[in-house]
């Protein structure tokens, strides 16, 4: 909506996205997580999938950089943006790095499996383009090491299911973007050879005919 409104001009395009994020705003509790569900806010055990996490943390900066430049402040959108990247930062482990679940309320580890950490790289690459902070770097180069050793490299990419552990093309897309952003911020050229192979992980399940229907 706000790219098209820098496109058209229309406000009331930037007043609806605006409205959105806005409301999102009661889903953001103290320690940094959210309510992925609008609907769950305020329900006890309320689970967020790191998938969902890391697609606001990352969303959220973008936007608050197309409001900024449309003539619209909201900063809460940054702060809250930095603070899931926050959590990731202070909650990150060498063993499943970033997991796949956390209870929002009590910020404690519900799922610990799954390549589906890799979208929290996205997220602290925007916290990193934003603030400039090289903890945040760092954090997504180690996730993406670990990601890529544990998972990729072994063409075996899980998804965000909550009552699976499946093998799918979902996570690559994380690996993906995820390789492009270090590349583009590093210009290291491993980086875009892994998002390479993650391109071709995520073509593995394409049906590619050549034939009409």
């Amino acid at each position: 909506l706000m790219e098209e409104c820098a496109r058209t001009g229309d406000r009331h395009l930037l007043a609806t996205a605006t409205e959105i994020l806005d409301t999102w705003m009661h889903a953001f509790r103290e320690n940094g997580l959210m309510y992925v569900y609008y609907e769950e806010i305020g329900k006890a055990h309320a689970i967020a999938d790191t998938c969902n996490l890391g697609y606001a943390g990352a969303e959220l900066l973008r936007c608050y950089r197309a409001a900024k430049a449309l003539g619209v402040e909201r900063p809460l959108w940054r702060e809250k943006a930095l603070g899931i990247a926050d959590f990731m930062l202070a909650h990150e482990s060498p063993a499943y790095g970033f997991g796949k679940a956390w209870e929002v309320e009590s910020g404690n580890l519900i799922d610990e499996r799954g390549t589906v950490g890799a979208f929290i790289i996205p997220a602290l690459l925007e916290a990193y383009a934003e603030t400039g902070k090289g903890a945040y770097l760092a954090a997504a180069r180690r996730a993406y090491a670990f990601y890529l050793d544990r998972d990729l490299d072994h063409f075996v990419c899980t998804a965000g299911a909550l009552d699976s552990d499946c093998v799918d093309k979902e996570t690559s897309f994380a690996m993906l973007v995820a390789g492009l952003m270090l590349y583009e911020t590093t210009r290291e050229t491993h980086y875009l050879d892994a998002a390479k192979k993650a391109a071709y992980y995520f073509c593995s399940f394409l049906y590619h005919y050549d034939v009409r229907y």
